[in-house]
C-alpha cells in the first residue's frame, strides 16, 4: 500500500579507499614512502590498511597514525606471501564498496581468482618498478640527481655543500663534509652499487650499462607482473614521489545520482543541488546534479517502501544508501481563493458561463484569456498545476507532485495524472481543466 514518506539522506561522493601493501623487505622503503604520501594526500578517505597474505585491518585515522605505526605493522608482517584472497574475502564480508589500492613490487599470486568480479574492477595495482637515480659517468661534475636523491631519501641535507669525488680508480664515489661521509662502491662486475652512510644506513642498488653510460637504479624486481585484465587498472610507479599518479588513477567518475524505489514518486524536497523528476516505463526517479562533495537532502515522497539513494560510477556496482525517516518538514500551504476570483472558479467547477471581469461579457467556463483583454485568473500561477477546493487553492510550483485518492493517484505540477495499477504508475490521458481529481478537489493546468 502506498504511503507518505518523509526521509533524510546524507551522502558523500568522495571514494573511500583501502590500502593493501606488499611486505617484502627489499621493497619496503619505497612502498612506505609512496604510501605515506598517498595517505597524506587523501585525508579522511583511507579506511584502513592491510598487508598481503593476512586479513587483519589496521585503522588509519590520520596521516600521523600511518607514519607512527606503519613501520611496526610492517615488522609484524614482514615477508608474508603475496596473497590477495584473504583481504578481498574480508572486504566482501564487510560490504566495502570503495576503491582498493595495492602497492607492490612483485607478483600477486592469486589475483587471477578474481577475474571478472566487481571488487577487482575497483582495484588499482600500483607496481613499483626500477627507479633511475643517476649516471655513474656524471660524477663528479653533474651531481644534481645524486644530491637530490640522497636528500630526499636519507635526510642528509649536508650533501648540498659536500665534496663529491670518485676514488679507487673510479669504482667508488665518496661524499664528505666535515665529519660526515657517504660512500658508494661498485662490485667487480659493475652490476650493483652499495651505499653506506656514517649513521649506519646501507642500501643496495642496481647498475646497468645503457648507451655507453653506467646508470644506477633502485632495484625492485626482475619478475614480470604476469596479470593483465580489462577489469583491473594497473600503473607503474617509477619514482618515489609518484603518489599523484595513483591518486589520478583512482578517479571513477559518477554516471548518475538518483533516488528511486518501489512505487516511488517525489513530492517535494530541499537539497543543495539540482533535481529532476523523471517518469519512464511506469516508474519515477529523482535525478540529482550537484557539484558538492557531500549532499544533504530532505524529501517527502509517496512509496510502498522507503526509497534509496543510488550512486552509479563507470566502474563497480551501484552504491546504495539508505535514508533516515524523519518528521514531516513539508506541509502543503493551501490559500484562500480571492473573493473576486471565487465566482470564476465556481463557474469552471460547475461548467457554467461567467461574466468576464475584463470585458463584462459572458464567457464559456473553459475560457482562461479574455479575447479583448488579458489573463482572467490574475493572481494564480501560470504554467503549473493549481488545485482547488471550493474555498481554497494550492499551487504546485514548489512541488513535483501531490497525492490523491489515498496515495493511489498522483498529479504533477506539469498537470499529468498517474494511477498506481499492476505495480506501476500508469499515466492517465485526462486534460486538467477544472477536472475533478479527488473528492471535492479540482485541478487546473493553465499554460501560456
Amino acid at each position: 500500500m502506498q504511503e507518505i514518506i518523509d526521509i533524510y539522506f546524507d551522502a558523500g561522493f568522495s571514494i573511500d579507499v583501502i590500502l593493501v601493501l606488499e611486505s617484502l623487505e627489499d621493497s619496503w622503503k619505497r612502498i612506505y614512502k609512496i604510501s605515506s604520501e598517498l595517505v597524506q594526500s587523501l585525508p579522511g578517505r583511507i579506511m584502513g590498511l592491510y598487508f598481503m597474505g593476512k586479513a587483519d585491518r589496521y585503522p588509519i585515522s590520520t596521516y600521523r597514525d600511518f607514519n607512527d605505526k606503519a613501520p611496526g605493522w610492517f615488522k609484524d608482517n614482514i615477508n608474508r606471501v603475496s596473497l590477495i584472497n584473504p583481504i578481498f574475502e574480508a572486504l566482501e564480508r564487510d560490504g566495502f564498496d570503495g576503491a582498493i589500492v595495492v602497492i607492490c613490487a612483485g607478483r600477486i599470486i592469486d589475483i587471477n581468482d578474481w577475474d571478472d568480479t566487481d571488487i577487482l574492477s575497483r582495484t588499482l595495482v600500483a607496481r613499483i618498478t626500477d627507479e633511475y637515480l643517476f649516471s655513474w659517468n656524471d660524477i663528479p661534475g653533474n651531481n644534481g640527481r645524486l644530491i637530490e636523491f640522497l636528500k630526499q631519501n636519507f635526510g642528509v641535507d649536508w650533501v648540498k655543500t659536500a665534496k663529491i669525488e670518485k676514488i679507487d680508480d673510479g669504482k667508488a664515489i665518496e661524499v664528505s663534509y666535515e665529519k660526515n661521509y657517504i660512500s658508494l662502491k661498485l662490485n667487480n662486475e659493475k652490476t650493483e652499487a652499495y651505499l653506506k652512510i656514517d649513521n649506519g644506513a646501507t642500501e643496495k642498488f642496481m647498475a646497468k650499462m645503457e648507451n655507453e653510460k653506467l646508470n644506477i637504479y633502485a632495484r625492485i624486481t626482475d619478475e614480470p607482473f604476469q596479470h593483465k585484465s580489462d577489469n583491473m587498472k594497473t600503473v607503474d610507479i617509477k619514482s618515489r614521489t609518484e603518489s599523484d599518479l595513483i591518486k589520478k588513477n583512482l578517479e571513477n567518475p559518477i554516471v548518475e545520482v538518483c533516488i528511486k524505489g518501489k512505487g516511488f514518486v517525489p513530492l517535494c524536497c530541499s537539497i543543495n543541488g539540482k533535481v529532476e523528476a523523471i517518469y519512464k516505463n511506469g516508474n519515477f526517479k529523482l535525478k540529482i546534479t550537484t557539484e558538492e562533495e557531500r549532499l544533504k537532502l530532505h524529501l517527502k515522497a509517496v512509496g510502498i517502501e522507503p526509497p534509496l539513494f543510488n550512486i552509479k560510477r563507470i566502474k563497480g556496482n551501484v552504491k546504495v544508501i539508505k535514508g533516515k525517516k524523519e518528521n514531516s518538514c513539508f506541509e502543503p500551504m493551501w490559500k484562500e481563493i480571492p473573493e473576486n476570483l471565487k465566482p470564476l472558479v465556481k463557474a469552471g467547477i460547475s461548467r457554467n458561463e461567467y461574466v468576464c471581469p475584463q470585458c463584462n461579457k459572458n464567457h464559456r467556463w473553459d475560457v482562461l484569456i479574455c479575447p479583448q483583454g488579458d489573463i482572467i485568473l490574475k493572481g494564480f500561477p501560470l504554467n503549473t498545476c493549481t488545485l482547488f477546493t471550493k474555498e481554497r487553492y494550492l499551487s504546485l510550483t514548489d512541488y513535483y507532485g501531490y497525492p490523491l485518492r489515498s496515495n493511489q493517484r498522483i498529479i504533477t505540477r506539469e498537470g499529468n495524472l498517474y494511477e498506481w495499477k499492476d505495480d506501476k504508475w500508469e499515466r492517465l490521458n485526462i486534460p486538467i481543466l477544472y477536472t475533478e481529481i479527488d473528492d471535492e478537489m479540482w485541478g487546473l493546468y493553465h499554460r501560456i
